[in-house]
């Protein structure tokens, strides 16, 4: 869980071990802080049913189309994991650089698409929670084009020709 892309952190405790805390108000990101707090429960009463289960069949659609996308490619995505809305692909790190700068991340980011890396060359999609096929599509198209027409990898011209 998190608060809606706001940072949270809550720490479950016995209550003896809440006991030995001091109480009061705390005000970082560590300490569960009573905005952060708001934020999530807004974010939990908003959650209904319908959106739960967009977030299983739109993840699996998303996990879908990045597994297709990986098949048309040959192989330029290597791995596509994730539950939920929170999905992943990784890319060959041969041909690419997930993040950094010349990265696909920062193609990506530069055409619109929020995304993030995560792993050792991995894109991370956390997109909203009631996010429809037609906007997956469109992420797809940008991935898609930032992996054809995006940054590569310099390829080492004695490795090349040794291949070759």
């Amino acid at each position: 869980l998190n608060a809606g892309q706001f940072p949270l952190s809550i720490l479950a405790m016995t209550p003896r071990a809440a006991d030995l805390y001091r109480k009061g108000v705390y005000g970082n990101t560590m300490t569960a802080n009573p905005r952060a707090l708001d934020v999530a429960h807004a974010v939990l009463t908003a959650v209904d049913e319908s959106t739960r289960s967009n977030i299983v069949g739109a993840g699996n659609y998303l996990k879908e189309q990045l597994q297709q996308l990986a098949i048309e490619l040959d192989g330029a995505i290597t791995k596509v994991q994730g539950t939920g809305l929170l999905v992943s692909c990784e890319l060959d790190g041969q041909r690419y650089q997930a993040f950094g700068a010349g990265s696909t991340e920062e193609y990506l980011r530069h055409h619109g698409i929020g995304i993030i890396h995560g792993g050792k060359n991995s894109l991370r999609l956390t997109p909203h929670f009631n996010i429809t096929e037609a906007e997956i599509d469109l992420i797809i198209d940008h991935i898609r084009h930032a992996l054809v027409d995006g940054p590569k990898r310099a390829v080492n011209q004695n490795t090349a020709k040794t291949a070759a």
